[in-house]
């Protein structure tokens, strides 16, 4: 899936904006403020990296805009700022995938699971793989892999994620 972003210039010239529509990993963000390389904590890994390594001093997240400021040594834009809008797109992208592989659980696979005393939770998602948790009576049930591969997976095709594989933890 797509992520849909633009680019944006501010007044001040060592801050560019992103504007990402419909902003999933950011939802813990509301009303923190900013992220820096001295306190990331919460910010996904590939925003960390651009505070750690990138050459950014800040981040800061309002609603669907995210402020980077490049720190004084750091590049300069046109080197920058493509890092920054793809380590964006990638969070964003791992993010979609995490809310779609929970969504997928909890209407299918997760509700067979449950009727049983059982339950599935998804502990990881990206474009690549869901990892799941069997808990309950799933946990080393006979017909715990039936389960994950012909119902799991169907629900994963419907949710738009029928490419990844399914790993369990």
């Amino acid at each position: 899936m797509a992520v849909r972003m633009h680019a944006e210039r501010t007044a001040d010239d060592d801050v560019i904006c992103f504007v990402v529509r419909n902003l999933p990993l950011f939802d813990f963000a509301i009303g923190q403020g900013g992220f820096t390389r001295h306190d990331p904590t919460g910010l996904p890994p590939e925003l960390v990296q651009l505070l750690t390594t990138e050459g950014l001093a800040e981040i800061v997240v309002h609603g669907e805009r995210v402020e980077c400021r490049r720190s004084a040594t750091g590049p300069a834009w046109p080197v920058l700022a493509p890092r920054c809008r793809d380590a964006i797109a990638a969070a964003v992208a791992k993010a979609d995938s995490l809310r779609a592989a929970q969504a997928a659980v909890a209407e299918g696979a997760g509700m067979l699971a449950a009727s049983h005393g059982g339950g599935i939770s998804i502990s990881g998602a990206d474009s690549e793989r869901v990892t799941i948790r069997l808990e309950g009576a799933c946990h080393g049930c006979p017909a715990a892999k039936h389960t994950v591969e012909r119902v799991l997976r169907g629900d994963l095709d419907r949710a738009g994620l029928a490419e990844v594989r399914i790993e369990l933890e």
